[in-house]
């Protein structure tokens, strides 16, 4: 069955049908993968490497690895490499209807962004995204107490694909139609060939028992898994339509006639790659890698230990038992009988190939960088050559550098974002006109047809802080940028305000600096003619 019109979710039984799809193994293996995504990011790996273990080797040999279970951020440090759109920043212009700059409505614009932390979620949003292909924005009016008066502000929250579905346009399948929100619960693991064992986890903070919270929403702040952990409802949103149901359709909670009071979706869609369906795939591979690269690093680590050691052993008749060995221990062994062998002592050494596994790691990892557009120059032939003591795959890391990605990413936002400014305008409208918006907000209500043209300032590469400090004097010395300037270049979140008045202050401790040396030389010229010395200049 396919939906053409919003107007369909108004039946409750299609509703049902809706929620039942939800519920089936397809739709929650979707989310359960768009969740191992966002915990592997989160470098929460480690309990997928127990997992990708167990399909190489039996429980009792990864039982015995626990201690060496590899945690290494390689799926961030890449993602947050190629997401770069807003690294510096947005430049972000209101125009009037004459397709001119509006400055005084620019102003205000840029003040709810500051108080929306606009910039900053907006950075997590595109981080996300790059991660997930799919993610949301939803722009949701939130309930404050004011004085014991209730008030409403507004809140843009970066929503992850594993806590919501969407049904399709049938007219456009990459076009949402309607958004329902429900509790997701993840499972502990997918595709596991043995149970989980509080030895496997040991190292980590995951138990067996309790991997990822205990299900209870308590007072106190907790897992995030455990967030309405008993909770069965679903809250729809469509263009027109707004209201929650239980699971199976009927409505529970609604506003009059289940409207959506500013007939416009509040919830707006950013994918990357969709081909002609709303769920975008593929992006597996720095999941997968990154999961593969520490499952390498771990077994390289255990092989490190397991055969760094010597083995010791003995050999002869009438041997001691259960023998400890050490530096301060002696061993005692009696030979009595000239026709037994003579007991001998030793330990045998291992030469376990950790240099061609290390290799394996680094060339692994040249891959991952390689096909995500990111230089290879770094990687090394071993880890921490030379003077440099920084872990080799962090300094291969931080070597790869690539615009073109980011480049890419920026349309995208160009094209977005504008369309997030009408939603905001359309709730700021919305509570203005009741008297519910906070006092904050209300110097700050933009109008609803509010047109946002947004750019950004070119990213700049990953430099050190005498790199960049030396690009700043360059510019300076070259005249090509105004003091302002480079003090926004070295701090793009300061405002044009902000910004004057740092150079104020840094312009008065320059003079300040300047007073006291003059002073200081004329004290030293009258002290040299009171000893009888050259006159002063």
């Amino acid at each position: 069955m396919k939906i053409y019109t919003e107007d369909e979710i108004l039946k409750p039984e299609v509703r049902k049908q809706i929620i039942d799809e939800i519920c089936q193994p397809e739709n929650k293996n979707r989310k359960q993968a768009a969740f191992k995504k966002y915990q592997v990011y989160k470098d929460k790996t480690a309990l997928y490497v127990i997992e990708n273990l167990l399909k190489w080797l039996d429980q009792d040999t990864v039982e015995e690895m626990a201690y060496s279970v590899s945690n290494v951020s390689v799926c961030r440090k890449i993602i947050d490499k190629l997401a770069r759109v807003y690294a510096m920043g947005a430049d972000r212009k209101a125009m009037n209807k004459d397709g001119k700059v509006d400055e005084e409505l620019t102003k205000k614009v840029e003040l709810l962004a500051k108080y929306l932390s606009l910039n900053s979620n907006m950075k997590k949003l595109n981080r996300l995204l790059k991660l997930e292909k799919n993610m949301s924005m939803y722009i949701k009016p939130t309930k404050v107490i004011v004085k014991g008066v209730e008030k409403y502000t507004i809140k843009d929250q970066p929503t992850a694909p594993f806590l919501y579905d969407v049904v399709e346009n049938a007219n456009d399948n990459e076009k949402p139609l309607c958004y329902i929100f429900s509790h997701f619960k993840p499972e502990l693991s997918l595709g596991l060939n043995a149970p989980l064992t509080n030895e496997m986890l040991k190292a980590h903070t995951l138990t067996a028992s309790n991997p990822l919270g205990d299900n209870k929403d308590q007072m106190i702040a907790d897992s995030p898994s455990d967030k309405d952990a008993d909770n069965k409802q679903f809250i729809w949103w469509s263009e027109n339509y707004h209201f929650t149901t239980d699971d199976l359709g009927a409505v529970i909670s609604t506003n009059t006639n289940m409207e959506n009071p500013i007939h416009e979706l509040t919830i707006l869609n950013f994918a990357l790659d969709q081909d002609g369906q709303f769920w975008a795939q593929g992006g597996d591979d720095l999941v997968d890698g990154s999961v593969l690269v520490n499952s390498m690093i771990t077994h390289t680590m255990h092989v490190g230990v397991t055969q760094g050691y010597g083995q010791f052993y003995m050999t002869g008749a009438n041997l001691p038992a259960g023998q400890k060995i050490g530096p301060n221990k002696g061993i005692k062994i009696e030979h009595k009988d000239k026709d037994e062998p003579t007991p001998t002592l030793g330990f045998l050494s291992a030469n376990p190939p950790l240099s061609e596994l290390r290799q394996l790691i680094e060339m692994y990892v040249a891959l991952m960088l390689t096909t995500n557009n990111l230089s290879t120059s770094g990687v090394a032939s071993n880890l921490g050559t030379g003077n440099n003591p920084v872990n080799g795959i962090a300094m291969i890391l931080d070597k790869a550098e690539s615009m073109e990605d980011v480049q890419d990413q920026e349309q995208i936002f160009k094209d977005r974002e504008p369309e997030m400014w009408r939603v905001i305008a359309k709730w700021l409208n919305l509570y203005s006109k009741t008297g519910e918006l906070v006092d904050e907000l209300k110097d700050l209500v933009i109008p609803e047809d509010i047109k946002v043209e947004v750019s950004f300032p070119d990213a700049r590469p990953i430099m050190t802080e005498k790199e960049k400090l030396d690009n700043l004097k360059i510019r300076k010395d070259l005249g090509i940028n105004t003091e302002i300037e480079l003090i926004k270049m070295d701090n793009p979140d300061l405002t044009d305000e902000q910004a004057e008045e740092k150079l104020a202050k840094i312009l008065e401790a320059r003079m300040k600096k300047v007073a006291n040396a003059a002073k200081d030389a004329v004290n030293k010229n009258l002290n040299q003619v009171e000893d009888g010395q050259d006159e002063p200049v």
